[in-house]
């Protein structure tokens, strides 16, 4: 399961026992002061105690989930930009970004169904509404001034979503139940239209040829008064451009693949995380030795290291290898380099002089068997007691030929603000140079290497240029 959605779940299990210890002493609360008030044989408003107590069980949990637990792990700050987290969800099309969103229109049903339950009153839809609304509003609010998340449209319009759909499904149920067919089938129609309007969007991204770019825009940035200066000139481009297709992966796919590559060292894996993008595999002591594995689902990238013992790098040498001698290294492990591929030795401000990196570099290489891009980091000491490699120099297979716009084309959205440019706000530059496009590639959601333009833009008082990408596919 999703490392994610196993975190949410545990601290749901937390906020239920914590709910159930509230409701507890809520009901004995009420069983005592009926009696007090009626006497000790008094007949105890089961219906109303059980309705009442639900609520604040619910309560205790959506305080659990918005303020004292799950709210706490957001910053602070405002979002103004409705749909801004669909959005999100839309371009990274992640466990993690969906069930922020539907976790949110889920959390508000209960809401929708219990207050009018306990409260007639509020089986009028103005007045749900507005109970709704206020309670999101008392959330976000709280959020805000505890500093444990931020005040957030979205949130707003999720969480009343999800109160008037509990409130709708209620309402069909009571309609039923009366006989009123007409009027149950309308807010039946009522509660499912939101949940066809996100299956549509889930079919609409299976649907599409390729994935989404991560990327990409989440809304338009204000770009109004800035002046833009072109430096340099853009590239003539075709009317279109290669798309190629990485090793992407399914979950069980990567599972087969780690396991594969334990073989290697004799081993298996002592723990396994499931993230969105990439599986964590963890060995802790076969014969002596750790290894790590790290694979990405997209493109089949991996990082690994393994070290022998309580290995001290204090004292560590580092092995000075050939390129035939890095070669033959990495083929213990399965890899292969390609002959067209660059190969030097690292230097780097972060690492000791004699700690030598060897790296493989391909830029856009196009061969037989594709496009191989991308660089492979790898060292290793020489007693053989350590090796770390960062593999993502990858192959990738041809898929077809798509149109795409012009460098011009794509200058032009840059201008109107069609990039994610969140900094770009803050930074409210007056003045831009375009120093540099260029045609290069992203992986998409679904694996796919797409065609992007890159832009590197500069201005007055920034620390140094910073890079704009614009999808180049129409």
């Amino acid at each position: 399961m999703n490392e994610f959605l196993k975190l949410v779940f545990s601290l749901l299990g937390t906020g239920i026992i914590r709910a159930v210890a509230v409701v507890v002493l809520v009901f004995g609360g009420m069983v005592y002061f009926h009696r007090r008030k009626n006497g000790k044989k008094a007949l105890l408003p089961w219906k109303r105690m059980i309705l009442t107590g639900l609520l604040v069980g619910y309560l205790a949990i959506m305080e659990f989930a918005t303020l004292s637990r799950l709210g706490g792990m957001g910053g602070s700050g405002f979002n103004f930009r409705l749909f801004r987290a669909w959005r999100e969800a839309w371009i990274n099309y992640s466990i993690k970004n969906w069930a922020n969103v539907l976790l949110n229109v889920a959390l508000f049903m209960p809401l929708g169904v219990l207050v009018p339950l306990v409260f007639p009153k509020c089986r009028k839809v103005l007045r749900m509404f507005a109970v709704a609304l206020g309670a999101t509003l008392l959330v976000e609010s709280l959020q805000w001034l505890r500093g444990s998340g931020i005040f957030d449209v979205d949130d707003i319009f999720s969480n009343t979503l999800g109160a008037m759909m509990g409130w709708c499904l209620l309402t069909m149920v009571l309609s039923m139940a009366k006989q009123c067919w007409g009027r149950g089938a309308a807010y039946g129609l009522l509660t499912l239209i939101p949940v066809m309007a996100v299956g549509g969007i889930f079919l609409a991204y299976e649907l599409q040829p390729y994935g989404n770019l991560s990327g990409d825009y989440l809304y338009q940035t204000d770009t109004g008064d800035v002046v833009w200066t072109l430096e340099c000139e853009l590239p003539d481009a075709a009317a279109t451009a290669a798309v190629y297709r990485a090793n992407a992966m399914t979950v069980s796919e990567c599972d087969a693949y780690a396991m594969e590559f334990a073989k290697r060292w004799g081993g298996e894996y002592d723990d396994i995380y499931y993230y969105d993008k990439e599986t964590y595999f963890r060995d802790y002591d076969t014969d002596g030795w750790t290894h790590y594995l790290t694979v990405s689902h997209l493109d089949g990238g991996f990082e690994y290291w393994g070290d022998y013992g309580d290995y001290d790098f204090d004292s560590v040498v580092w092995a000075q290898m050939s390129r035939t001698e890095v070669e033959q290294l990495l083929s213990r492990y399965g890899i292969t380099i390609p002959a067209e591929a660059e190969f030097f030795i690292s230097d780097s401000e972060y690492y000791s002089a004699d700690e030598y990196w060897y790296c493989f570099r391909a830029e856009e290489i196009v061969t037989d068997s594709g496009l191989v891009d991308g660089t492979l980091y790898c060292h290793a000491t020489e007693d053989g007691c350590y090796i770390a490699i960062d593999n993502h120099l990858i192959t990738y297979a041809y898929c077809a030929d798509e149109s795409i716009c012009t460098a011009a084309e794509a200058c032009r959205r840059m201008q109107d603000g069609w990039f994610c440019g969140g900094w770009f706000e803050k930074d409210a530059p007056e003045t831009v140079s375009i120093l540099s496009c260029s045609l290069g590639y992203e992986t998409d959601t679904k694996g796919f290497y797409q065609p992007v333009y890159y832009f590197e833009v500069m201005s007055p008082g920034w620390d140094g240029a910073e890079t704009i990408m614009i999808p180049a596919m129409k």
